[in-house]
């Protein structure tokens, strides 16, 4: 009956795919659309899932190194940033979803939901690839697990010891953090 009171507090009087709607009925699973309207409707992407610290796992895969130049002491590389995260108020198995997993658009869903807004805060440019269209993939599962992959195009800094001519040593480092949370959250 919970969810059932949570429609009945809608605070706004726009049309919704969710008037009339509630989990199981006529015995049908939940379309994807009306699962994502319903999670995101009173969702606060300035809370902390869970309401305290929240683990993100990252993985960065490099596809390719495509510049080293030695003038101005930077590289480019192309690569793909993976992070997941749980966050318990987008679950949603008590909603008999049609797929235990919902792809969207990462670029319209991922800025209403809470993310770790992270970034390689050392770059020097970065952007996301369109290929013909933005590379950013977000998949929320009904968990309440995130999964959130895009592909970069990034320039970074590099150290040069040009001490030791002709095996001189570059250093190219990149530091991936958070930008708007800290450690502790």
């Amino acid at each position: 009956m919970a969810i059932l009171d949570r429609f009945r507090r809608d605070t706004t009087n726009e049309p919704s795919i969710l008037d009339g709607w509630f989990p199981g009925k006529d015995g049908q699973c939940t379309d994807d659309a009306i699962v994502m309207e319903y999670l995101l409707r009173d969702y606060n992407k300035n809370n902390l899932p869970g309401g305290g610290n929240v683990k993100v796992d990252v993985e960065i895969w490099v596809q390719e190194v495509s510049k080293i130049i030695e003038i101005t002491s930077e590289f480019e590389l192309d690569i793909y940033v993976t992070e997941r995260w749980t966050d318990p108020s987008l679950i949603y198995d008590h909603l008999m979803p049609c797929k235990k997993n919902i792809s969207v658009d990462g670029g319209v869903v991922l800025p209403q939901i809470w993310n770790p807004h992270a970034c390689f805060v050392n770059s020097k440019d970065a952007s996301i690839h369109r290929s013909p269209f933005s590379n950013i993939f977000l998949q929320v599962y009904s968990n309440g697990s995130v999964w959130h992959n895009y592909r970069i195009k990034l320039t970074g800094p590099c150290t040069n010891a040009l001490r030791t001519f002709p095996i001189d040593q570059q250093k190219c480092m990149l530091f991936y953090e958070s930008f708007n949370h800290n450690y502790e959250q």
